[in-house]
Parts: C-alpha cells; structure tokens; sequence
C-alpha cells in the first residue's frame, strides 16, 4: 500500500512513522526527508506574509495535484484537512492544529471541518494522546465522527544498550528543547542553583541566551546549543539519569517519550498530555503548572489561541522568573537528589512503559490494521 506523507517540512516525530512503517506499508513524501529543515530551524520558522497564509489556509496544504497522487493508495495527513476525493487520513495533536493553533479561524470554519471528517473520504482520524482524543470529543460530538478517532502514540524504541550500563559518578539533570523560556529552562537553573548539591550537574540543551550562558556557565552545568542530530542527542540522553523540563506550553512532547526510552526519571508539569507518559511518583513527578492554556475538559482557552509571539515569549519569561514556580521545581529536583533509590524504581519504570504502554510492535500492529481495513475500500 502506497501512502503520501503530506507536509514540505515535517517534525522528528512525523518522520519517524514515515521511517518505521508497519510491513506491507510504503510512505512517500512531497519534499525529501534529508532536504527537510531540522526540528531546531523549524521553531525559529514563522511565516510573516500575509498573503502566503491565506494561500496556505484555503489551498496549498489541503488539495494535492493529480500528478502527486499518481498511484497513491492513501494521503496521510499532519493536521489538514485534505479537498481531494481520494481517501484520506489525519493526524491530530490537538483539534485546533486544523486552523493552525487559531481558535477564532477554528470556529469560523468548523463547519467546513466538520463536513470534511464526516464524509467517506476521510477514513481515520489518529490522536497522538488520550488528551488529543478526549479534546476532539470535547469538539466533534457526531458519532460518524467519533468513531473513527483511534489513538497512536508515536514512534519512539527503546534504547535497550543503556538500561544496565548507566554509572555515572554525578547524579545528572539534563533538558532538551529548542524553546528556552517556554519550556521553564530558567526556572530549572534557578532552582538547580539553589539546589547547590556536591556530585550534581544539570546539562542544558537549548537556545540559551547568551546573557545567561554567561552568568551561570560553570563546572555543574553544561549549556549545549540545539543544533544536534539525533544520534548526537541519544548519546547525551544515554548519560543523564533525570529529565527534567516543566514545560509551560505543550500538547504532547516527543522528548518525553525519548525520555522514558533512555531509562530516565522525569520532571515536569502536568499539562495536556504529558500526564500520559510521566505518571506522578511511578516513573516521574508531575508540578503544577503555573497557568494553563486549556481547560479541564480539554478544550482551548480563547486568550492563548493564536497568542502573538511577543506576547508569548513575555508570559513564559515572566513565569520563568516567579519564585512559587522555581520553589516547587526546586523541591522535586531534591526530594530526587535525596533519594537515589527512588530514582532508580522511577528509571525500571519507565523502561516498564516503553515496553507496554508505548512499545513499537503495539504502535506497528495498531497502524497495521488501520491501513489493511482502509486498503479494501480504497476504490470508492
């Protein structure tokens, strides 16, 4: 069976399902995977022109030539909705990503949204978490429609050489993001600071201003840039023994994922989806996040979707620096520090997680018989 992965430049986790197909399954893509922008470029990416935007909503990324889709069995799609009258699949992080993160365009063209999943066309719709798919419930209350929501976790493999060889002499902190405020960095050094442990390291992988590179630079904590390949980030993650990130803007995170798979214990905050991969006091400890763009039913708060970038950097920097916020990152990172056996059950537990609840083989088989169902109907 023949899938086009749709998508000029794709995330790590997108090409990874496009890299580990289940058996009988072959992915195309519109642009080369080597020729597509890295993951730390893609963030640093915003499309200012007007008129491209509008391009982009009503045409380019929802309708594919003939030409492209020249024996192609299924379009795959990462959050358009596609125009074609071919069959076709989607890919969900949360139900706004089909207006692109914009909740006023969302409400204005539900009904265009709405009719598209409905239709024969529109042949399964897979949720990356369990909080993707509860949102789209919140959403989308049709049947026709809520039964062709499944989720899939993305791909991540279990990095089976390092569960038993991790020796480190120091007791190592790492976080790894291409958004340095927006996923607390700041508050993580400050509270690693006060923290002020002997055979401690925190080692951070981001976009670090370089003011601060400056004024905490030392020999416990190691500033990495985040230009690095992904064999490159598994060697570090293969040495660290807690991640910890508490993330103020999140829907899913791969890097959790990636955590878990490297035998670490995890902190961070309990936003979205994260619940699902860091279950609190078993393989990780979840703080409460400072603000939430969401609510408790799942859906979005209006004031957060679209927030300007300005806007953006300015709360997730304001919060960075809120004391409260820096105090409870703080008490996790000792209440860990001081206990390495608890450290030790939360790292069997995740590798625990990685072979059950997100193996490859129940992800492979999942995708499996989505696609071989699909495959008998694919002539409409």
């Amino acid at each position: 069976m023949k899938i086009l992965f749709t998508g000029h430049n794709l995330r790590v986790r997108r090409r990874e399902t496009i890299l580990n197909p289940p058996k009988g399954i072959e992915f195309f893509t519109q642009k080369k995977l080597n020729e597509m922008s890295p993951d730390h470029k893609l963030s640093k990416n915003t499309n200012k022109n007007i008129k491209n935007k509008i391009i982009n909503i009503l045409f380019k990324n929802h309708y594919l030539s003939k030409k492209q889709l020249q024996n192609i069995d299924l379009i795959y799609s990462p959050g358009k909705i596609i125009f074609n009258k071919v069959p076709w699949i989607i890919e969900i992080d949360n139900p706004v990503c089909m207006s692109y993160y914009n909740l006023f365009l969302f409400k204005l063209i539900k009904p265009i949204i709405y009719f598209k999943l409905k239709s024969k066309y529109c042949k399964k719709i897979i949720c990356i978490s369990e909080a993707s798919k509860k949102s789209m419930n919140y959403y989308f209350k049709n049947k026709k429609i809520r039964n062709k929501i499944s989720v899939i976790y993305p791909y991540v493999k279990l990095n089976k050489k390092i569960i038993n060889t991790k020796k480190n002499k120091n007791l190592i902190f790492l976080s790894c993001n291409t958004k340095f405020f927006m996923k607390g960095t700041y508050s993580v050094i400050r509270a690693f600071k006060k923290l002020n442990y002997k055979n401690t390291e925190l080692w951070i992988i981001s976009n670090t201003p370089k003011n601060i590179v400056k004024e905490f630079k030392g020999k416990n904590i190691k500033f990495i840039p985040a230009k690095l390949s992904k064999k490159e980030l598994y060697d570090i993650y293969s040495k660290a023994d807690i991640f910890i990130q508490p993330t103020l803007q999140d829907s899913l995170g791969l890097v959790y994922l990636e955590a878990i798979a490297n035998h670490m214990a995890i902190i961070s905050t309990d936003l979205y989806a994260i619940p699902e991969f860091v279950i609190n006091n078993y393989n990780g400890l979840l703080i409460k996040s400072p603000f939430y763009m969401y609510n408790k039913n799942y859906s979005l708060k209006n004031k957060f979707f679209p927030i300007s970038a300005t806007d953006a950097e300015k709360l997730y920097k304001k919060y960075n620096y809120n004391q409260p916020f820096i105090n409870s990152i703080y008490k996790k990172m000792k209440y860990l520090a001081d206990n390495p056996k608890i450290i030790e059950s939360m790292k069997k537990n995740s590798t625990k997680l990685i072979k059950s609840k997100f193996s490859e083989e129940k992800r492979l088989n999942k995708l499996f018989k989505i696609f071989n169902k699909i495959n008998i109907y694919k002539h409409l």
